[in-house]
């Protein structure tokens, strides 16, 4: 009975997703790619479409994957650097120390371990097909209290987080080179930022500003009026927020407005626009 179900459940979702693009070249809908496999995840059922009694979903395919990520990533992985010549021992040993600090301490960066990250990595993985992550470098600045030796408080910039920066990467709002079969030529990310975000990027640059535009991006923002700023559920809706019945409330806030910004990575440059705002 469960693989009946389970079978049936995933034909549903085809076959829904064929009906809707039965006018169109398009045989599959890919929002209903996306959504087939969150159902099947969640181990959700639809009642209100459902022709049988039996409302019990077998949730072989949440524990399949839950569980064999439980087992990959039940401690913090061991790898090492083997020295290749006699004097390489020194080498080896300050890069392997070098490596574990590096990964406990990306946790403070978004108070996110890194064995959370690569366990979402990888159930993106069994999911979809293929998960991606972005390490880049992250220097980051903050304001501190500090005593003069007179015993006045002052506020001095001091550096926060000097490192490498490991975010693992939603797949909706990825676009890879179709041309190839890899990661090559060029990467384009979608994510979803605040205009003090962006200025803080630049006041702790160490040469030139990293963005640029950033008044006429203020003005556009000042143009819109109310309202939080792009919203995320104007490219797509998340199937876990809507099977909680939870709202999706990112660009709704009206004192931190968000920006849609696409970041294209080549191997000559990187390109961040804002295409809704023209920017």
């Amino acid at each position: 009975m469960g693989f009946f179900l389970l079978w049936h459940k995933l034909n549903k979702c085809l076959l829904k997703a064929q009906k809707r693009n039965e006018n169109s070249s398009l045989k599959l809908s890919d929002t209903m790619k996306w959504l087939s496999k969150d159902e099947l995840f969640r181990s959700y059922i639809d009642e209100k479409d459902w022709p049988y009694q039996s409302v019990v979903f077998d949730p072989r395919v949440f524990t399949a994957i839950f569980e064999k990520t439980a087992r990959l990533f039940a401690n913090k992985p061991r790898g090492r650097m083997v020295p290749r010549e006699g004097g390489d021992t020194l080498g080896a040993k300050i890069n392997n120390e070098l490596l574990s600090f590096q990964w406990d301490e990306n946790e403070r960066v978004d108070n996110l371990p890194m064995l959370a990250k690569w366990a979402l990595m990888d159930q993106n993985a069994r999911k979809y097909g293929a998960s991606f992550a972005l390490c880049k470098w992250r220097y980051e600045r903050q304001l501190k209290k500090t005593k003069s030796k007179d015993g006045k408080e002052e506020v001095k910039s001091v550096p926060f987080y000097d490192g490498p920066d490991f975010k693992p990467l939603v797949n909706r709002d990825v676009l890879a080179n179709p041309s190839y079969s890899t990661i090559k030529g060029w990467f384009a990310y979608r994510e979803y930022v605040t205009l003090n975000e962006l200025k803080n990027v630049n006041d702790a640059a160490r040469s030139k500003p990293i963005y640029k535009n950033l008044d006429i991006l203020r003005d556009s923002l000042a143009k819109e009026g109310e309202g939080g700023g792009d919203t995320r559920e104007g490219n797509y809706s998340s199937k876990n927020k809507s099977i909680k019945g939870l709202e999706d409330y990112l660009g709704k806030d009206e004192y931190n407005k968000t920006i849609e910004v696409v970041t294209e990575y080549s191997p000559e440059r990187w390109i961040t626009y804002a295409p809704k705002h023209g920017v």
